[in-house]
Protein backbone atom coordinates (compact mmCIF):
# COMPACT_ATOMS: atom_id res chain seq x y z
CA UNK A 1 0.00 0.00 0.00
CA UNK A 2 2.65 2.33 0.67
CA UNK A 3 3.79 1.70 -3.12
CA UNK A 4 0.80 3.18 -4.58
CA UNK A 5 1.03 5.84 -2.13
CA UNK A 6 4.55 7.15 -3.42
CA UNK A 7 3.72 6.17 -6.79
CA UNK A 8 0.34 8.61 -6.46
CA UNK A 9 1.59 11.48 -4.48
CA UNK A 10 -1.00 10.41 -1.52
CA UNK A 11 -0.77 12.05 1.54
CA UNK A 12 -2.59 9.59 4.08
CA UNK A 13 -4.26 10.20 7.79
CA UNK A 14 -3.65 8.10 10.62
CA UNK A 15 -6.59 5.59 9.84
CA UNK A 16 -5.74 5.26 6.27
CA UNK A 17 -1.96 4.21 7.03
CA UNK A 18 -3.45 1.64 9.77
CA UNK A 19 -5.82 0.51 7.24
CA UNK A 20 -3.31 0.31 4.82
CA UNK A 21 -0.31 -1.97 6.69
CA UNK A 22 1.53 0.96 7.41
CA UNK A 23 0.98 1.42 10.84
CA UNK A 24 0.79 -1.10 13.35
CA UNK A 25 -1.59 1.10 15.52
CA UNK A 26 -2.86 4.25 16.25
CA UNK A 27 -2.69 5.30 20.16
CA UNK A 28 -3.93 8.83 21.36
CA UNK A 29 -1.20 10.79 22.36
CA UNK A 30 -1.56 10.96 25.82
CA UNK A 31 -0.96 7.39 25.85
CA UNK A 32 1.77 7.31 22.91
CA UNK A 33 4.56 7.06 25.31
CA UNK A 34 3.21 4.41 27.89
CA UNK A 35 2.77 2.11 25.05
CA UNK A 36 5.95 2.83 22.94
CA UNK A 37 7.65 2.36 25.97
CA UNK A 38 5.67 -1.21 26.60
CA UNK A 39 6.36 -2.05 23.10
CA UNK A 40 9.90 -1.18 23.50
CA UNK A 41 10.07 -3.57 26.53
CA UNK A 42 8.19 -6.46 24.51
CA UNK A 43 11.09 -6.20 21.82
CA UNK A 44 13.93 -5.92 23.91
CA UNK A 45 13.00 -9.81 25.20
CA UNK A 46 13.21 -11.06 22.62
CA UNK A 47 16.25 -12.74 21.67
CA UNK A 48 18.79 -10.54 20.90
CA UNK A 49 21.41 -11.41 17.40
CA UNK A 50 18.18 -13.51 15.95
CA UNK A 51 15.74 -9.92 16.40
CA UNK A 52 19.26 -8.15 14.35
CA UNK A 53 19.17 -11.02 11.96
CA UNK A 54 15.70 -10.88 10.79
CA UNK A 55 15.94 -6.51 11.22
CA UNK A 56 18.80 -6.89 8.40
CA UNK A 57 17.28 -9.33 6.42
CA UNK A 58 14.20 -6.94 6.42
CA UNK A 59 15.99 -3.96 5.86
CA UNK A 60 19.01 -4.74 4.53
CA UNK A 61 18.26 -3.86 1.01
CA UNK A 62 16.93 -0.23 1.72
CA UNK A 63 19.51 0.75 3.93
CA UNK A 64 22.11 -0.14 1.64
CA UNK A 65 20.88 2.01 -1.44
CA UNK A 66 20.63 4.61 1.56
CA UNK A 67 24.08 4.35 2.07
CA UNK A 68 24.56 4.72 -2.07
CA UNK A 69 22.26 7.67 -1.95
CA UNK A 70 24.21 9.48 0.57
CA UNK A 71 27.66 8.51 -0.93
CA UNK A 72 26.38 10.01 -4.21
CA UNK A 73 26.00 6.33 -5.49
CA UNK A 74 22.62 5.99 -6.59
CA UNK A 75 21.17 6.89 -10.29
CA UNK A 76 17.68 7.23 -9.05
CA UNK A 77 18.30 10.09 -6.52
CA UNK A 78 19.83 12.38 -9.66
CA UNK A 79 16.43 11.27 -11.51
CA UNK A 80 13.98 12.46 -8.88
CA UNK A 81 15.67 15.74 -8.24
CA UNK A 82 15.51 17.29 -11.46
CA UNK A 83 13.83 20.03 -13.25
CA UNK A 84 11.18 17.64 -14.50
CA UNK A 85 10.26 16.61 -10.98
CA UNK A 86 10.98 19.71 -8.75
CA UNK A 87 7.47 21.06 -9.21
CA UNK A 88 5.70 17.84 -8.48
CA UNK A 89 7.80 17.30 -5.95
CA UNK A 90 7.46 21.07 -4.53
CA UNK A 91 3.80 20.37 -5.10
CA UNK A 92 3.52 17.49 -3.22
CA UNK A 93 5.94 18.89 -0.19
CA UNK A 94 2.68 21.93 -0.06
CA UNK A 95 -0.03 20.15 0.45
CA UNK A 96 -2.51 20.03 3.22
CA UNK A 97 -2.52 16.97 5.78
CA UNK A 98 -6.05 15.33 5.51
CA UNK A 99 -7.88 15.99 7.94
Amino acid sequence: MARRWVLLARNADPQDALGDGVLDELQPADALLTRALAVAGELAMLPRAAYGRIKRQLRGPTLERIDAAIRGEDPLVSAWISAETAPAAADVLGRTRPS
